[in-house]
């Protein structure tokens, strides 16, 4: 239970390594110190947008349900998503990415064991889900209890308010200040994060090998066509 003498309680969940230092993965809050990435925010005071709501609901009209804002559509964010019940609130989901990525077999996908479609699942196969955004969150103003979006394609900006805010929106690949890595990203660098990551990496690996087959190629960049080098990932290896 949240307790009633603060109007906003902070949750971090993750493990520590989740929560190191990355510029990409804070966000700006009004007035208070940002807030690293993964951790729930659980409001207890009922937003504008809910006051508004309740002064003109009249005897016959159903009740406003508290609106629950989830940003991030990966393991926590879908999956809290999918549990929630929805007779209970109004869920709603913003994220860039509109659908859930079973991370594990992506490599098998960048290989061309799986196709890409067999390790997703859209957002909007959530049962009674009330909206999905897909959109970035750039600011939170707390006291409003409205998160601040930008459209994802012509970057257009717009409001969602909140009654209860979750922020599941994962972490970036540290680079460790390694020169000419994000320079050289998606032409010779590639990270496996992503599912357009694995499709880069595949189209990549294809172009190598007909690029070697061409019989005007010399030896020693034959030899550098097929060579690949993979910096941790286990997995992948």
């Amino acid at each position: 239970m949240v307790p009633s003498s603060t109007a906003m309680t902070t949750l971090t969940i993750g493990r520590r390594h989740l929560l190191q230092k990355s510029p990409s993965s804070f966000l700006s809050v009004q007035g208070r110190p940002s807030v690293p990435f993964p951790c729930i925010f659980f409001s207890t005071a009922p937003s504008q947008a809910t006051a508004t709501a309740t002064a003109t609901t009249t005897a016959t009209e159903e009740p406003r349900k508290p609106r629950v804002v989830i940003l991030g559509s990966g393991w926590a964010g879908f999956t809290l998503a999918r549990r929630l019940s929805k007779s209970l609130f109004d869920v709603r989901v913003i994220s860039p990415a509109n659908h859930f990525l079973f991370t594990p077999l992506l490599p098998s996908t960048a290989v061309g064991t799986l196709e890409f479609r067999a390790i997703q699942e859209p957002v909007r196969t959530i049962r009674g889900l009330g909206h999905y955004y897909q959109a970035k969150a750039s600011h939170l103003d707390l006291d409003k209890r409205v998160v601040s979006c930008e459209d994802l394609y012509k970057g257009t900006k717009f409001d969602v308010a909140y009654d209860y805010l979750c922020v599941a929106a994962g972490k970036k690949s540290n680079t460790f200040g390694t020169p000419n890595i994000e320079r050289l990203e998606g032409v010779v660098v590639f990270f496996l994060k992503h599912l357009y990551h694995a499709r880069q990496i595949r189209n990549r690996i294809v172009e190598c090998f007909e690029r070697a087959t061409n019989p005007t190629i010399p030896a020693v960049q034959r030899d550098r066509l097929l060579s690949f080098i993979v910096v941790g990932g286990v997995r992948f290896c």
